[in-house]
């Protein structure tokens, strides 16, 4: 999740986003998380299971990790070239917009080569 605060004309606009990779819009579809965290796992038996439904959610093709990123895009922001990413170390960057009104806007990946 990103947080920005505004400051314009002595006023102050907060606005936190999540940005929208695609783990993140696949578990808004879902409902639940594609893959759990990995200190959630309870034991190896949860583990052995949740890690057999992520597989067969790949092989279901509901799931691509390889194609289209898997990261969380919450580590830090950089600005480069004259445009916004958030960026996470598991995945390529996010390019992202501030709206003139202060919204966060996620414009999907970007990769810088």
């Amino acid at each position: 999740m990103l947080h920005m605060i505004r400051i314009s004309r002595g006023e102050a606009t907060f606005c936190s986003r999540y940005v929208k990779t695609l783990k993140y819009m696949v578990e808004q579809e879902t409902g639940y998380p594609i893959l759990s965290v990995f200190s959630s796992f309870n034991g190896f038996g949860a583990s052995i299971v949740r890690s057999f439904l992520t597989l067969a959610k790949m092989l279901a093709g509901q799931f691509d990790p390889i194609r289209h990123g898997f990261g969380v895009a919450n580590t830090s922001l950089a600005l480069f070239a004259g445009h916004l990413f958030a960026l996470c170390e598991s995945d390529i960057p996010y390019a992202i917009k501030v709206t003139p009104d202060g919204d966060i806007v996620t414009l999907g990946r970007h990769d810088l080569l």
